[in-house]
């Protein structure tokens, strides 16, 4: 029986079978790498641990590198969301825009946004675009990252958190300094923090760098001993984000048994 011919999602070349043969990448639902989350062919990050997907490694092979396919992690939040709140929250005025085609109907009522402060907004908007990222729904990310960075700005002062969603968020935007920008601002703050390094990894991570994928991961390894016993709640939060990067930057680092996980 003949195989069906179909779109390569990462890289657009027609392609027959489980992977293409252009640039290696799958053509039919993935699952994560590190904690098997189901995925969608074009995801590539997984929005529960934060590591890049095959569709993302191919991106990168396609470019003549082959930093994608070294196991990585980039934090993000796997919470539900519900589709369409920001628009609620502008009441009556309407949203300034339609909803991207690839935005879901909502299957039941929107939660009530009125009693959320502003950085809970942020915050659900940042989980709408990650969420929206692990499902290879470019559209959406397009369409909600203004909004979101719009969110954050107006908070005024960053905490270490809100730094660290605004850097992913640009990486996806494809912000190379502002990314840079929210982890030079993290390790002025604290030195030593973890999401520092974390966050120049997803940099490097985007752009294929190899080198600077090795730098973060060492340092993410060296701060990791002191800064274990803090107690940080942006720790707390991205928990599984943190446990999966350590155990990527170890088994890159040819082990490193005397770590302990968070």
């Amino acid at each position: 029986m003949p195989q069906t011919t179909i779109k390569c999602p990462a890289c657009g070349e027609q392609a027959t079978g489980k992977f293409c043969n252009n640039c290696g990448g799958p053509l039919t639902p993935q699952n994560c790498r590190s904690c098997e989350t189901t995925l969608s062919a074009s995801a590539r990050f997984c929005h529960v641990c934060g590591n890049p997907t095959a569709a993302r490694s191919a991106e990168v092979a396609k470019t003549g590198n082959n930093a994608g396919w070294i196991a990585a992690g980039v934090a993000s939040v796997a919470l539900v969301i519900a589709v369409g709140m920001q628009f609620i929250d502008r009441g009556a005025a309407g949203p300034p825009g339609q909803l991207p085609s690839n935005v879901p109907t909502p299957q039941v009522r929107a939660p009530d946004i009125s009693n959320m402060t502003p950085r809970e907004r942020a915050d659900r908007l940042f989980e709408r675009i990650m969420i929206a990222d692990s499902r290879g729904l470019a559209d959406t990310v397009a369409f909600f990252t203004p909004m979101a960075l719009e969110a954050y700005a107006l908070l005024g002062d960053f905490d270490i958190d809100a730094r660290y969603h605004v850097g992913l968020i640009q990486g996806l935007a494809g912000n190379d300094d502002a990314v840079r920008a929210q982890s030079d601002s993290i390790r002025a703050s604290v030195p030593a923090h973890l999401m520092a390094p974390m966050l120049d990894y997803t940099l490097a991570s985007l752009q294929g760098d190899t080198g600077a994928m090795t730098s973060a991961y060492r340092e993410f390894l060296g701060n990791y001993p002191s800064e274990i016993g803090q107690t940080r709640g942006e720790y707390e939060a991205h928990k599984t984000a943190l446990e999966s990067f350590r155990q990527d930057a170890a088994a890159a680092s040819g082990g490193a048994e005397s770590i302990q996980p968070l």
